[in-house]
């Protein structure tokens, strides 16, 4: 198998507008830089590209231009490559979906980091080596938590709008998924690179500065411990209702640690396998239903202005549906489900137990950003993750069916 990789930094100039809150925050500073990395594997048959953003999120409309550059210019279908975000909170707005309404999104940097997926693919591309690879996964429990609280009545709050007591005391509405799962790329017997995958929320790192969040310190770690030129790639598992519980440098040390350790114990598998699927899917969104007025009253008080403005907006909005993608990709033994949204753990954890594959890596916000994908349950229990709003559109059971969807696909592979 050969392996190319390449990063370019796509840090914004300080003062633009962070996302990942309710409301703007403007930055201040650069704590780390982000980052654009792509990978490019190549079998002889299969080319596939996975590339990975230090950004809250990037939509399928602005995918699509940066694919069809790769395509002319690397050979690369388009349906071959991943284009997948962090997640990171400490990076520039790139939808007006997300909280932006008065504000207008820098077209002129969006533009740039477009065109930076299309140039790190194609340097990726030309300079290929040859490597083998190794599928590996271990468990780090006890740094995340999921963040939907079970109340008496049956309902569910979030854990950042109750007391510490109550976050103690209530039982979480749903599971956590303590996976961490890697591919290790080994060139001459040692290893050069690692695709990895955790399942918790990156937003870690928070406050004014741009960061790319615990993936870009271990990044770091990585290098400083399997030589400069280590390249490590991240993508987050179905993390949209799981949450950092023990701060953020505490939670950097940890993975750290755990991933230098795992890529010490990889070894080179026999596999070689390459292979990709695509499905466009028309989900029904929630544009008309009625404003949650006394649930959000009750839960979220300070956020009523801004869920009020939700609402207008998306009645104001004529479309009943919502079109994108779902994605699967094999890497030698194991395999990535790609799902457009903020998924809920409940659905990750289903794609894995279903899959053909014993490593299963679940990728939320591949190729689009529709925003939060709960389960069936989830909306009859409420929350924040339910509150209609333009990154809370898709109808219940949307995320069922992708699951399936995504299930079907992997078996195909």
């Amino acid at each position: 198998m050969l392996l190319g990789t390449a990063a370019i930094d796509i840090t914004p100039p300080v003062g633009a507008l962070l996302a990942g809150s309710l409301r703007p925050r403007t930055s201040v500073g650069t704590d780390d830089p982000l980052l654009c990395k792509a990978m490019v594997l190549d079998n002889g048959k299969t080319r596939v590209a996975v590339v990975t953003l230090d950004l809250i999120t990037w939509p399928r409309s602005r995918c699509r231009g940066p694919r069809e550059a790769i395509a002319a210019m690397a050979g690369i279908a388009p349906e071959h490559v991943l284009v997948n975000c962090s997640h990171t909170h400490s990076g520039p707005y790139t939808d007006t979906s997300l909280y932006l309404v008065d504000a207008d999104l820098d077209e002129g940097y969006l533009a740039q980091v477009g065109e930076a997926i299309a140039k790190a693919v194609c340097r990726a591309a030309e300079d290929l080596r040859t490597v083998s690879v190794g599928t590996i996964k271990s468990r780090v429990g006890g740094v995340g938590r999921n963040r939907r609280l079970l109340r008496p009545d049956g309902s569910v709050i979030n854990a950042w709008l109750v007391s510490a007591d109550d976050r103690e005391a209530l039982p979480t509405a749903g599971p956590e998924d303590e996976d961490l799962l890697a591919w290790v790329f080994f060139s001459a017997g040692s290893p050069v690179a690692a695709l990895w995958n955790y399942t918790v929320h990156v937003n870690a790192h928070f406050g004014t500065s741009f960061s790319a969040d615990y993936p870009g310190r271990v990044a770091t770690a990585l290098r400083d411990e399997f030589g400069p030129e280590f390249f490590s790639l991240f993508l987050p598992g179905a993390c949209g209702d799981i949450n950092n519980t023990v701060g953020f440098e505490p939670l950097c040390l940890r993975l750290s640690a755990a991933m230098r350790d795992l890529v010490r114990r990889a070894v080179p598998g026999e596999s070689e396998d390459l292979g990709a699927t695509w499905r466009e899917v028309i989900l029904a969104v929630r544009d008309r239903e009625p404003f949650q007025e006394a649930e959000i009253a009750d839960k979220w008080p300070d956020g009523f202005e801004v869920f009020q403005t939700e609402d207008r907006l998306l009645k104001a909005d004529p479309r009943d549906s919502a079109s994108t993608v779902v994605q699967a990709l094999r890497i030698g033994d194991g395999a990535i489900a790609a799902t457009p949204g903020e998924t809920f753990v409940d659905l990750g954890l289903e794609i894995k137990a279903r899959s053909p594959f014993e490593v299963t890596a679940v990728a939320e916000l591949s190729n689009d950003g529709i925003g939060y994908i709960p389960t069936c349950e989830a909306f009859t229990q409420g929350g924040y993750e339910t509150f209609r709003s333009r990154w809370v559109r898709v109808v219940p059971g949307s995320g069922e069916r992708l699951v399936d969807d995504l299930v079907d696909m992997l078996e195909q592979l």
